[in-house]
Parts: structure tokens; sequence; C-alpha cells
């Protein structure tokens, strides 16, 4: 019975944390195809005297919107064309004409190549500070009877991310 509470509190637990990093996404604009946004998966295993909660992204790219990319950093106009397209047919971005998708595309082009796109902490580590906030991982400790230690991994097999909650 004490297994089956715990396991609920961590799944429970671990859905929050997932929603807490797709919240981050949209509210860092972060949002293209939804594909990122709609790969977290929530795990949690058990290893020795230790319990593992995880919540992995195998989008293959979550390192890379998460850091940023610095200045210098060149995005080709083509690309940046048609993710301004895909925002306008989203509806993210007024619709405009074949030259004004252009000039924006430029202009984001040099401010990416000017100033990169980085911010001082990205949407996991911003999703990992509201957790601490909202009393998350006393709430996990409290249901285990055991310390949370909050980690982020990357695997360096396929770019995938798992944050782990070793308690």
């Amino acid at each position: 019975m004490a297994y089956e509470i715990m396991a609920k509190v961590l799944f429970t637990e671990g859905e929050q944390m997932k929603s807490l990093l797709q919240q981050e996404l949209i509210a860092q604009d972060h949002i293209a195809s939804g594909k990122l946004h709609n790969s977290f998966k929530v795990e949690f295993n058990v290893f020795g005297s230790a319990i593992h909660l995880s919540i992995t992204n195998s989008a293959g790219y979550a390192i890379a919107v998460d850091e940023g990319l610095s200045s210098g950093t060149v995005v080709g106009v083509e690309k940046l064309v048609a993710w301004v397209k895909d925002k306008q047919k989203r509806g993210k971005m007024l619709p405009f004409d074949e030259e004004s998708a252009l000039v924006i595309a430029k202009r984001v082009h040099k401010s990416i190549k000017e100033k990169g796109t980085t911010s001082p902490k990205g949407f996991i580590g911003n999703a990992m500070d509201t957790a601490r906030k909202i009393g998350m991982f006393e709430r996990i400790a409290a249901a285990t009877g055991l310390e949370v230690d909050a980690l982020l991994g990357q695997s360096e097999i396929d770019d995938t991310i798992t944050i782990t909650a070793t308690i």
C-alpha cells in the first residue's frame, strides 16, 4: 500500500513537472511544430535503494532550444522565411506578403548573428525553479521519506534530456 501511494505521488509530481516544462516552452515562445512540446514522457524506476523520477524528452533538440544560440551563429535566411511563414499559418504572426516575410527573416537573421538567442535561464531552468518554489521536491520527499536530489542530464547517444529526481 505504501508503494502505491509513493507511485501515485511520483506520477502526479512527474506529470506536473512535465506540464511546467511545456508551459515554459510556451511562455518563452519556443513552440514551432509542437514536436518538442509533445515529446515529454514521465517515468520512474527503482535502482537499489534509490527511486528515479525522470521526465525525458526525445525530440532530439531540447538542449539546443534550452541553451539557445550564441552570437555569431548564422542561421540561413531561407529557414527563417519558412519559420515566419509557419508562424503566420499558425496565427502567431500577422500575415505578410512574400517581400515582408523576407524582410522579417533578414531582421531575425541579423539579430541572431549579433545577439544570439540565449536567455539567462532556458525553459528547463525556469521550470526547475518553479518546481522548487511550489514545493514539488518537498512533497516528493514527504511521500517517500527520502531526500530529493534534482539532476539534469543529457544522453550522449541521442541528445535526449532527462530530469531525474534521485530520492
